[in-house]
């Protein structure tokens, strides 16, 4: 066949030839034209079939259908710049329609973790013997929980001053032809359970099951979780990517190329940017000033898909986390909750809020914003026979302090002799009101809302 690769036989043996057909070929003594035996011949492309010429009515009518879609984009664009922000109308049509949690409690009364005395991060908290729950057995322990039957609407919720403290996300409406659920949410689960197997039958990780032999158990659960992108803390002296071995680092580059979760990383960057725009933006600014500073380092997605630096794989497969906080993340930045698998919501899986009293049902495929650095959060446990995987986004609140130290470490700075003492000074100012002029990063609801 033109185009196929031809094997020759070895002298005293038959193969079978690679191109279409599946008859044997014979050894045979060199060729006239230089081929010798058990040599491949790359024969001549065969010539491309004439392209087919649309008619002048199709033509037409793409020409036409182009033309529509570029002034649709042409009246997106505009509406943006007069609004002055990128998200899309439809987008902030759902923000108007959506119907808020309102909380009968401030801000200062609800967080579970005291901040650092930087601002800038919570103090780690310890938890004793952190152990999960059935919903059954959280109702039994903590009788003043309030169960809130989420169905996966956007939904904010709101404090008692009127801040948009957290969102339920869930999931976007579906599209006709398209659904959430099936190309999204399940091809996500699919893809996160094969790449269970292969962690979970990784040299390392079954050298560290080994060696922790149940006598301590993992702050958040017992489960495998893989962290990559930009990471800043933990005595790093400067923003680098997570490192794996090249093994991992395929697993994860191929998740990450899915485009399932490059689905659910836009999805969360409309929420995020819907519903807390200045604190997005804040996200934006600085995560782009570290990737120019040092172009070594690389983002998990797009700009325009994620606005975070780093992303965590919970690969279960029966996820459930200990309560716990994520200390390191920025004190008054949120933390995206992507919940997946196959496991009936109503019964476990549930996202408890702890400090919020709120046990809040997490169906698959939905989305959850929280502060996590200050909110003890955990899941309520899932049914033996069931899955569920989950994935996170988030950025340490080390990539702020960095690019606030105009790319130095604090120890940089305190050790510099040039460091002047009227910088020391301003510095302390900022360290003792950078809370408060976070927290005015989060959106102030002007609307109606419901209370729980």
């Amino acid at each position: 066949m033109r185009g196929s690769v031809i094997r020759c036989a070895r002298p005293g043996t038959s193969v079978k030839s690679t191109a279409s057909t599946s008859s044997a070929a014979t050894a045979s003594p060199p060729t006239n034209d230089g081929a010798m035996p058990g040599s491949i011949i790359r024969c001549a492309r065969p010539p491309r079939p004439p392209a087919v010429t649309p008619d002048g009515k199709a033509r037409r009518l793409a020409k036409k259908h182009d033309k529509q879609r570029a002034a649709r984009r042409e009246e997106r664009q505009r509406r943006c710049v007069e609004a002055g922000t990128r998200l899309k109308h439809i987008a902030k049509v759902r923000v108007r329609r959506a119907a808020p949690l309102f909380l009968n409690l401030g801000l200062g009364d609800v967080f579970h973790a005291p901040v650092a005395s930087s601002g800038w991060q919570a103090v780690r908290q310890t938890e004793e013997n952190p152990r999960a729950h059935t919903l059954e057995e959280l109702m039994a322990a903590e009788p003043d929980m309030h169960v809130l039957d989420w169905q996966g609407a956007p939904t904010p919720v709101v404090d008692a001053d009127n801040r948009v403290l957290l969102c339920l996300g869930g999931f976007p409406d579906d599209q006709p032809g398209r659904s959430w659920d099936e190309e999204v949410a399940q091809d996500a689960a699919q893809h996160l359970q094969a790449a269970a197997v292969e962690i979970y039958t990784e040299p390392r990780w079954l050298r560290k099951r080994r060696a922790r032999s149940g006598e301590t158990v993992p702050r958040r659960g017992p489960h495998a979780a893989k962290s990559a992108g930009i990471s800043m803390g933990g005595g790093q002296t400067h923003p680098q990517n997570v490192a794996h071995s090249a093994r991992i680092q395929l697993i994860l580059s191929s998740l990450f190329a899915l485009q399932s979760i490059q689905r659910i990383a836009g999805w969360t960057n409309m929420l995020f940017m819907a519903f807390a725009k200045q604190l997005h933006g804040f996200y934006e600014k600085e995560l782009r000033a570290v990737c120019e500073h040092d172009p070594r380092t690389t983002r998990n997605f797009l700009p325009r898909l994620s606005v975070f630096s780093t992303a965590t794989f919970n690969f279960g497969p029966a996820t459930v986390t200990f309560p716990h906080i994520d200390y390191r993340n920025l004190a008054w930045g949120w933390c995206a909750i992507t919940a997946l698998g196959n496991y009936n919501p109503d019964l476990g899986g549930h996202l408890v809020l702890w400090d919020l009293k709120l046990v809040i049902r997490f169906p698959p495929g939905s989305t959850i914003l929280i502060p996590s650095a200050i909110l003890r959060h955990s899941n309520t446990k899932i049914r033996p026979n069931e899955t569920r995987f989950s994935f996170t986004q988030y950025t340490p609140a080390g990539l702020f302090r960095w690019v606030y130290n105009k790319f130095r470490t604090d120890a940089d700075i305190d050790r510099s002799k040039s460091t002047s003492p009227a910088e020391h000074e301003r510095r302390k100012r900022d360290r003792a009101r950078r809370w408060d002029e976070g927290v005015k990063m989060y959106t102030t609801w002007k609307g109606p809302v419901s209370i729980i």
